[in-house]
């Protein structure tokens, strides 16, 4: 599946070029065309900034295309209406807007598989929260049925702009309207997150020396955690694994193919290569339901809730550099572990020795799921917004050396502010965490536990049974090379308290009459805010029914 990234504004064009800088360390690019040149779109209204990152690039690794960088003459004043409707006077020639959807119908023609976009801005400045605004809103009218998602930084809640609340007000109600996820980055809390784990956090300097550089670098690398393919591998190990003749998309170790039947369905499994069937009598099953509930404390979900033309099965695939899934129809509509948690499933062999003689799959290991190579983003909908109603999420990284699993979980929950300023902890509806640099397997064995820590910290709903979903790679190719690292994505109800906020604060700049001029003026109408409160407000309410 090919996916495009949409650069837009200053806060956005900066973050992209630290993620393009990490992709460009991994073996794989899953956002490049076979040129070497990335899907990659890059607009702003001033050219500082993406000259900037274009010279630097030129001086390395060449990755932009020259064309797909466009840049205006003028500021949008952090003024969404301006961002939005643009300057008096624009030609089809001269607008942004156009200008950006022409490359990006460029990039769409060059894709075999064109699945979605990705839009990387803010919602303070006017060219991110405007023009990124109306992008998203153009990319959903011209492109229906592919995917459109949003990587929106939050502003500081002290002030980063008088028209912060109204900026931020006007662009997740589009946000809302018209993306299919929205990846929230709040600026306080990567503040507070990297000044605790690197122990600059003090009172008399909360905000230590951490750049603003250092903030973009974390953001990046979250998420390069749940974008980048699960089988890739870093550029320094290309070659010492080239004799293998194969990769793993997921998984630790090579381990027989394991495929699950159910008494009542049979399938076969023509295009899968080396794997091992078997068929579940009901006797076997029943076995199963009390090794599960032995292990878990609770009896698995039935599987005669299923249609009897359903089939459910666990692989690791070893697929080769160049190939690629590409068929929608082979896609599942739910992630194949949660399907099999569904079952009561965790896996149905005992203990066994797979071909290399490795003995760590065992009973408590995790269903693998095989993400194709490339459909990481639009897997990652759905395991956390299966609900067009609820569809912000945040997302939290943490990596280290030579620790374990659990210790890393431990500091990433650490790291998570789990409670509102009343002292009431955040609800959370579905969550994906992703372990990269498992090089040993060690992770399937420790798994359980670490699905107890987060059932235990981060208090999801009762009405998901399956609220935790797990993606494991081998291969880390963000960090050092013996580095681990977590990546928790998580919708929670923690996004109640920031639309509270933006509302509360844009609320009373509204009714004051406050800076109305400077929005009027550039096209907007007073319905297009009561339009934005009424959309936020919804948003709200849903989530607080969901967790009812």
């Amino acid at each position: 599946m090919s996916s495009i990234v949409l650069l837009v504004g200053q806060c956005g064009n900066q973050v992209g070029h630290e993620l393009m800088r990490l992709i460009d360390k991994s073996d794989a690019h899953p956002l490049s065309h076979r040129d070497g040149k990335l899907r990659c779109v890059c607009v702003d209204s001033e050219s500082k900034v993406i000259g900037h990152n274009y010279r630097e690039d030129s001086r390395s690794s060449k990755l932009y295309r020259e064309g797909n960088m466009i840049s205006g003459l003028r500021g949008r004043g952090n003024n969404w209406a301006l961002g939005y409707h643009g300057l008096s006077g624009e030609t089809e020639d001269t607008s942004l807007l156009h200008r950006a959807m022409e490359i990006v119908r460029k990039e769409v023609e060059r894709c075999d598989n064109y699945a979605g976009t990705m839009v990387v801005h803010s919602l303070t400045g006017g060219t991110g929260s405007g023009l990124g605004s109306h992008l998203i809103e153009t990319l959903r009218d011209a492109y229906p049925l592919a995917h459109v998602m949003s990587v929106s930084v939050l502003p500081h809640s002290a002030g980063d702009s008088p028209l912060q609340h109204y900026n931020s007000l006007l662009s997740l109600s589009t946000l809302q309207c018209h993306a299919d996820a929205v990846l929230l980055f709040s600026n306080d809390d990567i503040l507070h997150h990297m000044a605790a784990h690197s122990g600059l956090l003090t009172r008399q300097n909360p905000s230590g020396s951490i750049s603003l550089k250092d903030m973009n670098q974390y953001i990046s690398m979250s998420l390069a955690g749940v974008l980048q393919p699960l089988g890739s591998k870093p550029k320094r190990l290309k070659g010492k694994l080239k004799e293998r003749g194969a990769k793993e998309t997921i998984g630790s170790k090579k381990r027989s193919e394991i495929f699950y039947k159910s008494t009542e369905t049979s399938c076969k499994m023509d295009t899968i290569t080396k794997q091992l069937s078997f068929s579940l009598n009901e006797s076997h099953h029943e076995s199963e339901v009390t090794r599960h509930r032995a292990v878990f404390g609770r009896s698995p979900g039935s599987a005669s809730s299923m249609s009897s033309n359903d089939s459910i099965f666990s692989s690791y695939s070893y697929l080769s550099d160049t190939d690629s899934l590409t068929d929608m129809s082979r896609q599942p509509r739910s992630t194949a572990s949660a399907l099999l948690r569904y079952r009561g499933i965790v896996n149905p062999l005992e203990k066994r020795t797979s071909e290399s003689g490795d003995s760590r799959q065992t009973e408590n290991s995790p269903p693998a799921v095989d993400v194709p190579s490339g459909n990481e983003p639009w897997e990652m909908f759905r395991s956390i917004c299966a609900e067009p109603s609820k569809k912000f999420a945040t997302v939290h990284h943490i990596a280290k050396s030579k620790v374990s699993w659990e210790s890393l979980t431990q500091s990433l929950i650490h790291s998570i502010r789990r409670y509102d300023r009343n002292g009431m902890q955040f609800s959370t509806l579905a969550s994906l965490l992703v372990a990269r640099g498992d090089h040993d397997g060690s992770f399937a064995e420790v798994w359980p536990k670490i699905e107890d820590k987060l059932r235990t910290s981060l208090g999801f709903v009762d009405w998901n049974p399956f609220p935790i979903d797990f993606w494991i790679s081998r291969y880390n190719p963000v960090g050092p090379k013996d580095s681990q690292s977590l990546t928790l994505c998580l919708n929670s109800t923690k996004i109640v308290e920031t639309l509270e906020d933006v509302m509360r604060k844009a609320r009373a700049m509204y009714g004051a009459g406050a800076y109305l001029h400077w929005f009027t003026k550039h096209g907007c109408s007073k319905n297009d805010f009561l339009d934005a409160f009424e959309t936020l407000e919804s948003v709200v309410e849903e989530y607080k029914l969901g967790v009812r």
